[in-house]
């Protein structure tokens, strides 16, 4: 009697799950195994953070003492389920007019930021043009035009491209670096000077 009992519980156990989960699929057997690709991707394919550009302002600028630092602010979203924290990014800025590619100057992240879950920050990235690079602006990319007797408007316009980037995030204790390039800036200032 208990080799009956022990054998009908081992059938039980063994084909239980299969009755359930026919019932669960109303005994449609090829839709219990085939299986469903229906929101996959949100499985297997993470949502990636999100930055986009807030604002560029140009912080200090002497034009005959070969200074010029600006911010970029970016905003970062987190979809993630945890904490994205951007550790550090660094670049070359390099002038993009064609036939130039003057090292003008680099960017560095202030200071790391940290997003969490389901959050946004604004990260600041700060620009610095060397004395070189201010060289070749004043050479290439300054524009002075006068708008009356005794003043002018002087004009500082060219694109920088990002270039050699390292990106340094962590997340849920993985940090990781990214090497490239970052895409291309404005380098823009005009101010009206007296004569």
């Amino acid at each position: 009697m208990m080799r009956v009992g022990l054998a009908l519980l081992s059938i039980i156990l063994a084909l239980g799950p299969l009755a359930y989960g026919l019932y669960l699929y109303q005994n449609n057997v090829q839709a219990y195994v085939t299986p469903s690709l229906q929101n996959l991707e949100e499985v297997f394919i993470p949502q990636m953070p999100q930055l986009s550009f807030v604002a560029y302002e140009v912080v200090d600028v002497d034009i005959q003492e070969g200074v010029f630092q600006a911010v970029i602010t970016l905003s970062i979203h987190n979809p993630l389920p945890y904490t994205l924290t951007l550790e550090d990014v660094s670049f070359n800025l390099v002038c993009a007019s064609p036939g130039h590619g003057n090292l003008l100057g680099e960017g560095h992240l202030r200071q790391p930021v940290s997003v969490e879950p389901g959050g946004t920050a604004e990260a600041y990235i700060d620009l610095s043009i060397s004395q070189e690079g201010m060289a070749h602006i004043q050479a290439y990319h300054l524009t002075i035009t006068p708008t009356g007797p005794n003043t002018a408007l002087v004009t500082v316009s060219c694109t920088a491209r990002m270039e050699d980037a390292v990106i340094r995030i962590r997340a849920a204790n993985i940090s990781m670096e990214l090497e490239g390039e970052m895409g291309e800036v404005p380098i823009y200032y005009e101010e009206e000077v007296s004569l």
